[in-house]
């Protein structure tokens, strides 16, 4: 791999605006969690996470991604890459299918290998993974990795066919899906998608999330939710858990209404910035591109 160096050209992906983010609230915020840390947090913790946080975590999911979780289902996470090992290293056996988006992000793909999975790639469009349950591929994979709410890099939302699809399948072939919540607060046209976890009624899901890519990536917190029947194991796979530094103040953050705040804030900052974007494409790109944003298409041909 390319060594990682300093990211602040324009159109980096995954960063947000810094100064978009109350600092000074969220220094606050983690100066008097500090002070009030509860003794038990000096020592390793419970490796799921801090318990409230995790609550808080079910809680914001229940009500804005339709996700149906307790607060026993979430793990906190060092981050997306931590989440999808976990998984796969809990739910596959070395050498088994994976498939995943084409392109996807290499982040994913990493953590896979490194679990020891065999990568299938099937390629995305307008509306997501477009795969064929008949396919060698599709008949022999273990679980699918996907983005369905904001793929990367092509940034599409995965159609209800196409989603409803894809849970057929992992019905009828006994296999996974990992739901990658990637960006998904950020829709800037039409009605809110529930994450696709919330359409699962054969308990085939897995979904994560993470905030360093919301808040700010040094943050390094991330969450995985599994089904009830998988909670034990997960816990068995987990060496260890994040710094419980942060994870009193992220759950102080969300209770008393500040990242909620700050979603609404960076959403029509975004999307300001979206509609800029686009208005110096069609006058500097006009007639080389097709601009298609989810949910929302400001130059059709």
């Amino acid at each position: 791999m390319r060594p990682r160096g300093p990211r602040h050209a324009a159109f980096s992906p995954g960063l947000p605006d810094y100064e978009a983010f109350s600092f000074g609230r969220w220094g606050q915020i983690l100066a008097c969690t500090w002070r009030r840390l509860p003794p038990a947090l000096f020592g390793h913790g419970d490796p799921a996470g801090f318990a409230p946080l995790r609550r808080a975590i079910a809680d914001y999911l229940a009500a804005m991604r339709g996700v149906r979780c307790d607060l026993d289902q979430v793990f906190v996470t060092g981050g997306s890459q931590q989440s999808v090992a976990l998984a796969a290293q809990t739910l596959c056996d070395p050498n088994d299918t994976v498939l995943v988006e084409e392109p996807g992000y290499p982040g994913v793909r990493g953590a896979l290998l490194g679990a020891g999975l065999t990568l299938a790639p099937v390629p995305a469009d307008g509306e997501g993974m477009d795969f064929d349950q008949t396919s060698p591929a599709g008949k022999g994979a273990r679980m699918a990795v996907i983005a369905p709410s904001h793929q990367y890099p092509l940034g599409v939302t995965m159609s209800l066919g196409r989603r409803l699809a894809l849970l057929d399948w992992a019905r009828d072939h006994d296999a996974w899906i990992l739901e990658d919540d990637y960006d998904s607060e950020y829709r800037y046209a039409g009605c809110p998608l529930a994450a696709l976890q919330g359409l699962d009624t054969r308990g085939r899901m897995v979904c994560l999330g993470n905030f360093s890519k919301v808040m700010f990536p040094s943050l390094r917190l991330a969450y995985l939710v599994v089904r009830p029947a998988l909670t034990d194991a997960v816990r068995m796979t987990l060496d260890d858990h994040p710094s419980a530094i942060h994870q009193p103040a992220l759950d102080a953050f969300m209770e008393e209404g500040y990242f909620a705040s700050h979603i609404r804030k960076t959403r029509r900052l975004y999307a300001a910035r979206q509609q800029a974007l686009f208005a110096a494409a069609a006058r500097h790109l006009g007639g080389l591109l097709d601009f298609a944003p989810a949910a929302l298409r400001l130059f059709p041909r």
